[in-house]
């Protein structure tokens, strides 16, 4: 009877070495984890930044040519310094009446091939007045998402 409860004890001895082994263990991929987060997050917010304070406006129009991102200087650019109010908006809505049938031809014509392309459009700012602008342009079609244009614009001067 000795014998085997020597033998329960080693046995339960094995076991909680191996459980405290994948504890330790579990703990390690755990810190790993949390690191690549916080790496994660560092890298998100420094990109983030990048695109928020660029020197020319950038945003993303959805299959419906609805905006879905929008940086500041293109909120500014178009004359809307509340950011989310272009949020869901067409972007049509800032071409104006001249320059609307080049650009249902451009954004039509889009999402035909790839590539880099770029235009020439009188934009309409919130407060009615105008600016000539320079829309470089590339629609992205994705696999596991929505497909987007996304768009850069460059006052031209």
């Amino acid at each position: 009877m000795s014998d085997n409860l020597h033998k329960s004890e080693v046995e339960l001895d094995e076991l909680l070495q191996k459980e405290r082994s994948i504890q330790r263990e579990l703990e390690i991929q755990n810190a790993n984890l949390k690191r690549s987060y916080a790496e994660l997050e560092e890298s998100r917010d420094y990109y983030e930044s990048l695109f928020e304070l660029a020197p020319m406006g950038y945003l993303t129009i959805n299959a419906d040519g609805m905006i879905t991102a929008i940086n500041c200087t293109c909120a500014a650019l178009l004359g809307e310094w509340e950011r989310h109010k272009l949020i869901n908006r067409h972007f049509s809505k800032y071409v104006t009446p001249q320059s609307q049938t080049l650009w249902n031809h451009v954004f039509i014509n889009s999402k035909k091939s790839s590539g880099n392309k770029h235009c020439q459009l009188t934009l309409q700012r919130a407060n009615g007045t105008t600016l000539e602008a320079r829309l470089d342009y590339s629609y992205i079609a994705a696999k596991n998402k929505l497909s987007e244009l996304h768009i850069t614009i460059t006052e031209i001067n």
